[in-house]
């Protein structure tokens, strides 16, 4: 079973990860429910989404996976990935008290050369982001990709 911890610790959601090619994706998970960018389904979309999962592709290649609190609904079968800890009001401070328990390293803030807050920078190419939904409301986002801070 896939579980947040082993995607916050290494980045792949089970078989998926970056450099998955789409016929692997579609092998592993099926066509997506939906696709980003791009409306209905087709192999060129730039995003899919699985429920909170949502993958994304260049050159036909994963490029990146997101796990999206706001998204909601159920991970793809067989990938239930079980215990989800967070929900849409999961804070900054709750997160990172998550990833003490379980002892995975992290690195915050995780600033750019530039000094733009990049996030929380959590195992091997694996940063979380906290976007503002309104005033009272933040939703967690966990992304991978090659592109490390």
């Amino acid at each position: 079973m896939t579980t947040i911890e082993s995607f916050l610790r290494f980045g792949n959601f089970g078989e998926i990860r970056v450099g998955c090619t789409v016929d692997q994706v579609i092998q592993v998970l099926g066509k997506p429910q939906d696709t980003m960018f791009g409306g209905r389904f087709r192999q060129g979309a730039d995003a899919w989404r699985y429920g909170p999962l949502q993958i994304g592709f260049a050159d036909f290649q994963v490029s990146w996976i997101l796990i999206s609190v706001f998204s909601g609904g159920a991970f793809p079968k067989p990938f239930e990935a079980e215990p989800w800890p967070f929900t849409r009001t999961t804070g900054k401070e709750a997160f990172l008290r998550y990833l003490a328990d379980q002892g995975i390293d992290f690195e915050d803030p995780c600033t750019s050369d530039l000094g733009i807050d990049l996030g929380v920078r959590v195992g091997l190419g694996v940063q979380a982001f906290f976007d503002d939904f309104d005033e009272d409301d933040q939703f967690l986002k966990i992304i991978t990709s090659p592109q490390d801070c």
